[in-house]
């Protein structure tokens, strides 16, 4: 038989995901959707709102891609207006496995980030924590928005560039989910837990990197480790309200942002380990066999953070816990078993940075 023949046979037996892709994008718009609602009812929610935009950010994007490909007509229409903030921020999930920067790079735009903050204020970074641990810091929000300072804070309200970034994301992903046949349902989430004890403070950034992750870190190389410590209490805080009635989305999103929390602390810690107050600490855990089996599971985390799961893949489904991604690109393994190991990693490595003091 041909290569071509053979290749025709095979994508006879094979199965065709698309339908799936769409049911998985569809649950995000609808879990996204859910948790900015009941964001919005608090008085929190303009915090909340720097801290989502990394996950609305991946959803759009992804879900732009997904239009693409199945309906590549139809998806001219929702051309985004914000398309490089949404890109920036959807990167920014990355961490250091960005393929197109290496740390030296990530450091070098951190450097360029202090030096526009200095600018507007002065010495003062502002820290945002959930229940003592940090989420996100200014230059976190700079670095995942590419804005400068002048951007950011040209106009408030409805001319914020951020409040006209989501609004456009929000307006283009309910028009695509619709396209796909599919109307946004909002579900209810506990508005009091979805900002558990949130805080804004100025800290100055020297003293702050000192105090929180070492005397002499570099401040712009403390600013990666920042980066990556407020997307693992994100991750393992922040989500937790909407795990119960999106479980499948919320592990794909931990498991996403466990697998380049990993990989950005193994980096920084093999040139700057030294450094930094809680390496002893975080190498444990990255040593640990939970870890490393977690990392070892680079297709799901494909499959976590993309849609389009090849037709190689056997046993999927909308109605299955996780969809079936767990079992199929890991056999042997349980969507439970990954689950509570996802959660337990995450929560190691957040208890290994530690509260941030008040």
């Amino acid at each position: 038989m041909s290569g071509k023949r053979a290749r025709a046979a095979r994508r006879t037996q094979d199965e065709d995901w698309a339908a799936l892709d769409r049911a998985m994008l569809c649950d995000d718009i609808d879990w996204i959707s859910s948790m900015a609602q009941a964001g919005a009812s608090t008085e929190a929610s303009g915090m909340l709102g720097l801290v989502h935009l990394q996950y609305f950010a991946r959803v759009t994007h992804e879900g732009m891609q997904l239009a693409k490909r199945q309906r590549p007509v139809d998806a001219k229409k929702f051309e985004l207006v914000n398309a490089e903030v949404v890109a920036a921020a959807r990167h920014s999930t990355k961490l250091l496995d960005d393929s197109h920067k290496d740390l030296d790079q990530i450091v070098a735009e951190f450097d360029a980030i202090r030096l526009d903050h200095r600018r507007h204020f002065g010495p003062l970074l502002s820290v945002v924590t959930a229940d003592g641990r940090l989420i996100t810091s200014s230059r976190t929000f700079s670095y995942q928005t590419r804005w400068p300072l002048d951007k950011a804070m040209q106009a408030q309200g409805k001319n914020n560039p951020h409040y006209i970034a989501s609004y456009e994301m929000g307006q283009k992903l309910a028009s695509i989910s619709i396209m796909f046949g599919h109307h946004p349902r909002l579900y209810e989430l506990d508005s009091r837990s979805i900002a558990p004890d949130l805080r804004m403070k100025d800290a100055n950034t020297s003293e702050f990197a000192a105090s929180h992750l070492g005397k002499r870190l570099p401040v712009s190389v403390a600013d990666v480790l920042i980066m990556t410590q407020a997307s693992i209490n994100s991750a393992l805080i922040m989500l937790e309200p909407a795990r119960i009635r999106f479980e499948s989305q919320v592990f794909r999103a931990r498991f996403v942002a466990l697998a380049h929390a990993l990989s950005a602390i193994e980096q920084v810690l093999s040139k700057w380990g030294r450094f930094v107050n809680h390496s002893s600490a975080l190498e444990e855990v990255l040593a640990s066999p939970e870890a490393i089996e977690l990392r070892s599971m680079r297709a799901l985390r494909n499959r976590s953070m993309h849609y389009g799961a090849p037709a190689s893949l056997k046993n999927l489904g909308p109605r299955q816990i996780g969809y079936g991604l767990v079992e199929a690109t890991c056999p042997g393994r349980t969507f439970r078993d990954v689950e509570e190991k996802t959660t337990s990693v995450l929560r190691r490595l957040s208890d290994a940075f530690g509260d941030v003091s008040q």
